[in-house]
C-alpha cells in the first residue's frame, strides 16, 4: 500500500493488480464508483447549503498543510517576533 495515495486510489490499484480488471471498461467502472460517491456527497453538502463553506475549509487546511510541509523541509520555524 502506497501511503502517498488515498485509500480509494490504493483500492483501485489493488483491483487492477488482482487480475480482476480484464479490460479498460472494468477499470473505468471501478473508478466511477468513487467518482459517483464524491459527486453524491457534493450534492448532499449543496442541499444542506454548506458546500461552499466546506470547500473553503478544505482549501485552507490543504494550504496550511502544504505550507507546514515546506517549512519543515526547509527547517523553517514559526517566529513570533516577525
Amino acid at each position: 500500500m502506497n501511503t502517498d495515495l488515498t485509500q480509494e486510489e490504493n483500492e483501485i490499484i489493488e483491483y487492477i493488480e488482482s487480475g480482476n480488471a480484464k479490460s479498460i471498461k472494468n477499470i473505468n467502472n471501478e473508478i466511477s464508483k468513487y467518482t459517483n460517491m464524491a459527486s453524491d456527497f457534493d450534492e448532499f453538502l449543496r442541499e444542506d447549503g454548506i458546500l461552499a463553506d466546506t470547500e473553503s475549509i478544505a482549501i485552507k487546511r490543504v494550504t496550511s498543510y502544504q505550507l507546514e510541509q515546506k517549512m519543515n523541509a526547509q527547517k523553517i520555524t514559526k517566529n513570533k517576533n516577525v
